[in-house]
């Protein structure tokens, strides 16, 4: 069977930053050009359309303080690179992943949100319609495990319970890591799935969102 998959992982900055029910649309209309270019045969063209159109399709969130590594983590997972240089989130920023989770595609939609600080929470409304987020600490700042801690009781309040895993980021500095392992046995205690990270290194990248889309794919 040719590679049909890759034409529908294939996206632009636009569509990067459409709502996430324009995807629903895309992968049709890219499925009916594929049949327009390539001659397959019924039980093909059948096993791809049932493939696509009924992928398992998540909208994930990347959540933390300000400068904790967010888009770096979306932009080594999605796209295998990392850039030293800081880029600051404004509003947010949409990517898309298609992993595999017990033999099934899950694609995840990838909401990269701007940092919180201490002049601006995250807007909760960003969040509804999310099957589970990742929750971002520095591991060198020990306040933004407070303010991670913030946002997912802001989130339980509101929305309810979500799958979500901690990452607590820059594993490659964990010399200069300031945040105390007794604050992490804690949350583990309350039940928080806490895994490390380092989107410079790509140590734990894979990792974290994977194991994400497992619990979400389950919802």
């Amino acid at each position: 069977m040719i590679n049909c998959l890759s034409l529908f992982n294939s996206t632009n900055s636009a569509q990067s930053n459409m709502h996430p029910s324009f995807y629903g649309f895309h992968y049709q209309a890219s499925f009916y050009r594929l049949l327009s270019d390539a001659v397959i045969s019924p039980l093909t063209w059948l096993t791809v359309y049932c493939r696509v159109v009924f992928m398992i399709k998540r909208k994930i969130c990347m959540l933390g303080a300000f400068a904790v590594g967010k888009t770096s983590l979306v932009g080594r997972f999605v796209n295998s690179i990392y850039s030293e240089k800081y880029h600051t989130t404004i509003g947010v920023k949409i990517d898309k992943k298609t992993v595999e989770v017990d033999g099934e595609d899950v694609v995840l939609l990838i909401w990269d949100i701007y940092g919180e600080d201490d002049i601006q929470e995250i807007r909760l409304n960003y969040i509804r319609g999310s099957a589970g987020y990742l929750l971002i600490a520095d591991g060198t700042r020990p306040d933004t495990l407070e303010t991670a801690r913030h946002i997912n009781k802001r989130i339980e309040r509101t929305l309810g319970k979500i799958p979500f895993v901690f990452l607590i980021n820059k594993s490659d500095l964990r010399k200069d890591w300031s945040i105390e392992s007794g604050a992490l046995d804690k949350l583990r205690d309350e039940g928080w799935e806490i895994m490390l990270s380092s989107a410079k290194a790509g140590d734990g990248v894979e990792e974290g969102f994977t194991r994400l889309a497992q619990m979400v794919a389950q919802e």
